[in-house]
């Protein structure tokens, strides 16, 4: 690809994100469940647009119907005597109007492979793609009804099987229109046969070995799963989320294929949502992309919602129909594909819903707040001056959810505070990497009588 005069473009592009992060926060709108990464780590280019796309190919692509998205620590990459380094992922996206995948060499450069057509080294409108660190990579060549194995050594990515299509699979490997993909830790793959209405899993042999959901799902476009050999997970669990009817319905199952849940976007409270992809964290929370309602919902693993990041729009925390996510998992870094663009983020936490009960305090009153991630929480009360009167708690580690804290009104000293109006301040930091720049910090009054 042509060479370009990346810095000066970098500085000029960084500049006008910057900007517009000012704005948004003046205007009082600062979502922060997730939140963006440090210069170092994105150089600024969090926000890619066909601006960047075009800067760092030398005009040759541009984004047209970005897809789904894999993101993975390489082990030919990773550098272990190189501190500081393993957060430097190879991210793989579909750009499935050019029927390619495009993927990053380094911090500052890109290739892509593919092209239209059903030859041995082209895609047709793939629409899912998953990862692993030994440079294995699958795709559902969704225009072809096949999947595609590739490998990825020394930055190039060069084909190695293919699974239905016209290559004379057996019936069970037949697919029709394949949307959504991914891998265990064992290497079984778990395909979303979307015109076939099922999941398919191929063993890590490239064998047939079951299928999951014949009677019971309906289009099934996206999935997600984690497994008990999973190495970046909070506890070991085993279970595969499944987009379907359109993008209106998440299904639940163990890995086996047996059902255990399932939720509607009515049952959410999102009546006009459209589920696009999908992708699990560390602590075993779902990220749903939400095409319609320009928005990612947070979800626990009993299909609960948590809270919901973005709106419409083209600034920061702001989306153009999201499509695919992938998320990996030990540092919580999360990477989200739009209608012409990507972004890039960090698992931060917000603090919501947070007051007093009663609204004013005598003999006792609770705190209550909302945490939308696993955090370390410090809750102080404090007088006019900000000097700090109690300590509620300090630095503890919360589960993402509700908490509750006891107020008797008196000091850290034992002594009951005179009536009057105080500050109650909310501190939360994230247990993921984002915690060495990022806090979370709320304050709100509170009468005592």
């Amino acid at each position: 690809m042509r060479r370009v005069p990346l810095i000066p473009a970098i500085l000029a592009l960084t500049a006008a994100a910057l900007a517009s992060t000012i704005a948004l926060a003046a205007r009082g709108y600062d979502p922060t469940t997730l939140v963006y990464p440090t210069y170092k780590h994105d150089l600024g280019m969090h926000h890619v647009t066909d601006t960047h796309l075009r800067l760092f190919t030398g005009n040759q692509h541009r984004f047209r119907n970005p897809r789904g998205v894999a993101a993975v620590k390489l082990r030919e990459r990773d550098k272990p005597n190189k501190i500081g380094d393993d957060d430097e992922l190879t991210v793989y996206g579909l750009n499935a109007g050019e029927h390619v995948i495009i993927y990053n060499t380094s911090m500052v450069s890109l290739d892509t492979y593919g092209g239209e057509g059903s030859g041995r080294y082209q895609l047709r409108n793939p629409q899912g793609i998953t990862a692993d660190p030994a440079g294995n990579v699958y795709v559902a060549d969704t225009g072809n009804d096949r999947v595609v194995h590739l490998r990825n050594r020394d930055g190039k990515l060069r084909p190695l099987r293919i699974f239905g299509g016209d290559t004379g699979a057996d019936d069970a490997l037949r697919f029709r229109a394949p949307e959504g993909i991914d891998m265990t830790s064992g290497g079984d793959i778990y395909v979303a046969d979307t015109g076939n209405d099922r999941i398919v899993v191929v063993g890590k042999d490239g064998r047939f070995a079951r299928t999951i959901g014949e009677s019971t799902l309906e289009d099934p476009t996206a999935l997600a799963l984690v497994d008990r050999g999973e190495r970046w997970s909070h506890r070991k669990a085993a279970f595969l989320i499944v987009i379907e009817r359109d993008g209106t319905m998440l299904h639940k199952y163990d890995l086996a294929g047996n059902e255990t849940g399932s939720v509607t976007r009515e049952e959410l409270g999102l009546p006009h949502a459209r589920f696009r992809g999908i992708d699990i964290d560390y602590y075993h929370q779902l990220y749903v992309t939400d095409e319609a309602n320009h928005q990612i919902h947070k979800l626990n693993r009993d299909l609960q919602l948590i809270t919901s990041f973005g709106r419409e729009g083209g600034g920061d925390a702001e989306f153009q129909g999201p499509y695919g996510i992938a998320i990996w998992r030990r540092f919580g870094q999360i990477f989200i594909s739009e209608a012409s663009g990507a972004q890039y983020y960090w698992i931060g936490v917000d603090v919501l819903d947070y007051h007093a009960e009663p609204a004013v305090i005598q003999e006792r009153g609770k705190i209550r707040f909302r945490n939308t991630e696993r955090a370390r929480v410090t809750v102080t009360i404090r007088d006019e001056k900000k000097r700090i009167l109690r300590t509620l708690v300090e630095n503890r580690v919360v589960p993402t959810g509700s908490q509750t804290f006891v107020w008797n009104g008196k000091n850290d000293a034992g002594d009951r505070l005179s009536p009057g109006r105080y500050t109650v301040h909310i501190l939360a930091r994230p247990t993921y990497s984002s915690k060495s720049y990022f806090q979370k910090e709320v304050a709100f009054p509170v009468r005592l009588g």
